[in-house]
C-alpha cells in the first residue's frame, strides 16, 4: 500500500507518513542485515506495544491501527532483540526509529524501563551520576526523550538506593552540539554559570567555561558538570575536553 493511500487527504498525514515509511524501512533493514541482538525475552504483546506508541507518539497515533499493529506483529521478533540490545522499552525506541534518531549504543540502565517507572516512558538513552555530599547521594540522569525537554525534576531514589535522584532530558538531535548544549542548559538552571561549546571534530567536543558566579555553589556546579560530561560522553559517544 502507498503512502498516500494511508492518509488520504488526513491533516498532518504527509508527516506521520514520513514516519511511518522511515520506521518501516528501518525494521526491514535490520531484518535483512540479520542483526540478532542481544538475548531477549518473548516478543511485547503488539496490541499493548501499539496501545503504548499511539499514547506517546502523535506520528503512530496518526497511523490506521490496523497497519501499524500488522508491521509490530511482523517485527516482533526483531523488536524485542533491538529493545533488549539498547536496554529501553519498546515503543520509545521505535518513536525515534521513525523519527530517524538512533541511539548511540546499550546505555540505558536496566531500572529504566521498569514498568514501576512510567517517568520513562520516552527515554531512548541516559547518562548519569552520583555525586556523595555530606553523607548523602544524589543521582544525576541526563537523557534523550522522545517525549521532549523536562526537567530537572526530582524522580523516585528508590531503584538506585540513593538519597535523592533527579532527571533532566531533552529532545534527541543529530547534532551533538545541540544535544550538549541543550543538555548543559538544562542541568545547570540559574546556576550562574557561563560557558562556550564548539566541536573541531565529530568526536569531540571543547568546553569553555568562561564565568561561575561567586555565590554558586561550587560542589554543586562541580556535580551537575560531572553528570552533564557523563551523559554527553554516553549519549553522543564524544571525549569531553575541559578548555
Amino acid at each position: 500500500m502507498s503512502e498516500s493511500a494511508l492518509y488520504p487527504g488526513r491533516p498532518g498525514g504527509e508527516l506521520s507518513a514520513g514516519w511511518w515509511h522511515t520506521l518501516s524501512r528501518t525494521l526491514h533493514r535490520v531484518r535483512e542485515s540479520g542483526y540478532p541482538g542481544a538475548p531477549a525475552p518473548d516478543p511485547a504483546d503488539p496490541a499493548r506495544l501499539l496501545g503504548r506508541m499511539t499514547g506517546t507518539s502523535a506520528e503512530a497515533a496518526d497511523v490506521p491501527a490496523a497497519e501499524l499493529g500488522t508491521l509490530l506483529a511482523e517485527f516482533a521478533p526483531q523488536i524485542a532483540s533491538l529493545a533488549a540490545d539498547f536496554g529501553v522499552e519498546a515503543a520509545p525506541l521505535l518513536v525515534a526509529f521513525g523519527r530517524g534518531w538512533l541511539p548511540g549504543g546499550p546505555d540505558v540502565e536496566e531500572t529504566i524501563a521498569a514498568p514501576a517507572l512510567p517517568r520513562f516512558n520516552g527515554v531512548v538513552a541516559t547518562g548519569s551520576v552520583t555525586v556523595r555530599r555530606a553523607g548523602r547521594q544524589t543521582l544525576l540522569i541526563a537523557a534523550t526523550d522522545v517525549l521532549g525537554a523536562s526537567g530537572p525534576v526530582r524522580i523516585d531514589p528508590e531503584p538506585w538506593a540513593v538519597d535523592d535522584a533527579w532527571l533532566c532530558t531533552v529532545a534527541p538531535s543529530h547534532d551533538r552540539l545541540l544535544v550538549a548544549e541543550h543538555l548543559l542548559a538544562a542541568i545547570l538552571p540559574q546556576a550562574g554559570v557561563a560557558s562556550h561549546l564548539v566541536s573541531a571534530r565529530p568526536e569531540e567536543i571543547e568546553v569553555t567555561l568562561e564565568s561561575v558566579a561567586g555565590e554558586a555553589d561550587p560542589d554543586l556546579v562541580l556535580g551537575r558538570l560531572e553528570g552533564w560530561r557523563s551523559a554527553i560522553e554516553r549519549l553522543c559517544h564524544v571525549q569531553i575536553t575541559w578548555r
